[in-house]
């Protein structure tokens, strides 16, 4: 598509829609995230549900990428086109996303698409628990260790601590069969002492303690019981033909050998939360056993704590995929 300067998010969201029809005959485009509640700032991604029949999804996959590649030049900002199957906007599966969907995704393009509202999960449990390691995952993605070592937090790491203390309000009020968007909103909807305990939390989210009190929050919702063997066996088939999909390998052997893919993910990312100490050190037992954790499916460039943090992000939306099992 080549640079784009674009006066309006109106003309972007245009070209957003136009390069999914472009790249798959997309049935619905819908706009999650910041940028559809209005809470983006301009380095935000553009986090965009692609609705597709699920026979199509395999071979759409590339198209959604380059497309996905192309936008990002034109945007200046990353941009994620994720396929979503039909079946799944009335059918969410194990996981929150289909709430969140209907609760506060924006409609770009609806040619043939259902009314949108939110469906609670058929397994509440690991759909708190999967939503609990991405608010996990919010806290690591732009955090370097020695940061907390720091009288101050970056603005951008200061801003994952505030989504990954809304992850925590959410899941609070989600166990009361609420919901709301915004942090703020989540805070008066909430009892006074939780409300205060999180509130106090935001207000110092430039600071190592609040990082470090928010992981503290989200650890224990990210436990997960080990999966049954047939849920196993189905998470791990999942992981490797996605992966073959995408034009990588990987050992389908090991992976059935070793258990569950996602179970195993989760359990790495708790590790590398936790192996990160108040004055910005890495404890190395708790590195070592999040590699191990990772082994059988990551293989990071460098076994460093940043290497595994960037390898395990680079596969998780073939470990927890919008079209999952």
């Amino acid at each position: 598509m080549g640079a784009l300067t674009l006066a309006r998010e109106t003309d972007a969201e245009s070209l957003i829609v136009r390069a999914a029809r472009e790249a798959v005959d997309a049935d619905g485009v819908i706009l999650c995230g910041s940028r559809a509640i209005g809470d983006a700032v301009p380095s935000s991604d553009w986090d965009v549900c692609v609705v597709l029949p699920a026979r199509r999804i395999p071979r759409a996959l590339g198209p959604l990428r380059e497309a996905a590649s192309s936008l990002e030049d034109a945007l200046g900002a990353p941009v994620s086109l994720n396929p979503l199957p039909r079946f799944r906007l009335h059918r969410p599966g194990r996981s929150y996303l289909v709430w969140k969907i209907g609760a506060e995704g924006r409609v770009l393009d609806d040619r043939r698409l259902p009314a949108l509202r939110p469906v609670a999960p058929s397994d509440v449990a690991h759909a708190r628990a999967s939503y609990a390691s991405s608010g996990l995952r919010y806290l690591l993605s732009r955090l370097e260790p020695t940061d907390l070592g720091r009288p101050e937090l970056s603005d951008a790491v200061a801003r994952d601590v505030r989504k990954a203390l809304l992850h925590v309000a959410q899941l609070r009020l989600l166990g009361r069969g609420r919901y709301a968007s915004s942090l703020e909103t989540c805070l008066t909807l909430l009892p006074v002492e939780e409300g205060r305990e999180l509130a106090d939390l935001a207000g110092r989210s430039a600071s190592a303690a609040s990082w470090l009190g928010a992981r503290d929050l989200l650890v224990p919702l990210a436990a997960r019981p080990r999966p049954r063997f047939g849920r196993t066996f189905l998470d791990d088939a999942q992981y490797v033909v996605l992966t073959r999909l995408a034009g990588t390998y990987a050992s389908a052997r090991e992976i059935f050998r070793s258990g569950s893919v996602a179970y195993r993910a989760s359990m790495a990312v708790v590790d590398l939360a936790l192996a990160v100490d108040e004055r910005g050190g890495v404890d190395a037992e708790r590195l070592t056993s999040a590699l191990a954790w990772a082994s059988p499916f990551v293989r990071p460039e460098q076994p460093s704590w940043p290497g595994l943090r960037d390898a395990l992000e680079g596969a998780w939306g073939r470990v927890e995929p919008l079209v999952g099992l």
